[in-house]
């Protein structure tokens, strides 16, 4: 099988590196990245954000252009898309009168968007192009399945750590306070909040919370990524995790990631998630802002022996459940098979 990747590697965490990586042991795996020099031509910042908000289709000509320029004489069997943004129309549509299966991968939604970053006027208009729409949520492929015949299939985030790094974080003494890493928005500032004023002190990690909440018990620092990030994750007694709308009733990356490093994830209560994790062994499911709080004092009170118990459950599942991308990696082989046998 040869699969043509499109999507975003210039960021060394996307989740399409992990599955260029993997994917590379069962098939002949190239990729295209639909982020270089996206804004090579337009030099001020501020003309960059007028063009991207309002989605003036010349600003995706040269990533186009590109695009169609690698893949006019190769031959693939598959072409698959991380969301999407950056590609018109037009150029898938070239793709697929060459023959080749169009897949979708979308880690947001496909129909909501919750800001420029998670969707435009090409994924809508482009909708309906693909042979296969693959999700990491039951619920958006629900409503996919509700919208149009499309094929779809069910594949979940992951998490994608070294045994390197691993061992960095174990060097770090736990810190017995919460954390949150993520942007700030309406929800998480109102969950958080909830819990400051119930005495709980929350550490923050991530755009937009310094001039969000003014609190005595709330530290905002700035965001962490590769090391930093999974030493925050580990060493912090309590990583809480807050849903953004389109991961209701599914799950997001870190309730993968968080697990996965052995650390003690309260999030969300959702059935898919339940058959995933033991609640109250792996990971812990609050479903209101006050379950939340009471679960999260608890939690600060544990000694070390249930600490040390609790993280090691957590890896441990994770790894035997076999959650990571390499995992990950091998599923979406098997979905892209099983299409093409169908197809």
């Amino acid at each position: 099988m040869k699969i043509i990747i499109a999507g975003n590697f210039s960021a060394d965490a996307s989740i399409e590196r992990y599955y260029y990586k993997y994917l590379s042991n069962y098939a002949d795996v190239e990729y295209i990245d639909t982020s270089t020099d996206f804004n090579a031509d337009i030099k001020k910042s501020f003309v960059k954000k007028i063009l991207r908000r309002f989605d003036i289709k010349c600003v995706y000509n040269h990533i186009n252009k590109q695009i169609r320029s690698e893949i006019q004489d190769k031959e693939a069997d598959v072409f698959l898309v991380f969301k999407g943004i950056n590609i018109l129309p037009e150029t898938l549509q070239k793709i697929k009168d060459k023959g080749i299966y169009l897949v979708n991968y979308n880690p947001d939604h496909p129909f909501y968007f919750a800001g420029s970053g998670s969707g435009n006027k090409n994924i809508t208009k482009s909708f309906n192009l693909y042979n296969l729409h693959i999700s990491y949520s039951p619920v958006i492929i629900d409503l996919i399945k509700r919208r149009s015949d499309i094929k779809t299939a069910y594949l979940p985030f992951g998490f994608e750590l070294s045994d390197k790094i691993y061992q960095e974080t174990l060097k770090y003494p736990e810190i017995n306070k919460v954390c949150f890493i993520g942007s700030a928005d309406k929800k998480r500032k109102d969950l958080i909040k909830y819990l400051l004023n119930t005495g709980i002190s929350v550490d923050v990690f991530g755009n937009g919370w310094k001039n969000r909440i003014k609190h005595d018990l709330l530290t905002a620092k700035d965001p962490v990524f590769n090391a930093d990030f999974w030493i925050n994750t580990r060493r912090y007694k309590v990583q809480l995790n807050i849903f953004r709308d389109h991961n209701i009733g599914s799950h997001n990356m870190r309730n993968y990631e968080v697990p996965g490093i052995g650390g003690i994830l309260v999030t969300p209560y959702s059935d898919e998630q339940a058959n995933c994790f033991n609640d109250g062994t792996e990971v812990v499911f609050f479903r209101d802002n006050k379950d939340c709080a009471h679960k999260i004092s608890d939690i600060l009170s544990w000694d070390q022996n249930k600490v040390a118990e609790f993280r090691d459950n957590a890896r441990l599942r994770s790894i035997t459940s076999k959650y990571t991308y390499k995992d990950r990696a091998f599923e979406l082989y098997q979905i892209l098979q099983t299409a093409l046998k169908e197809k």
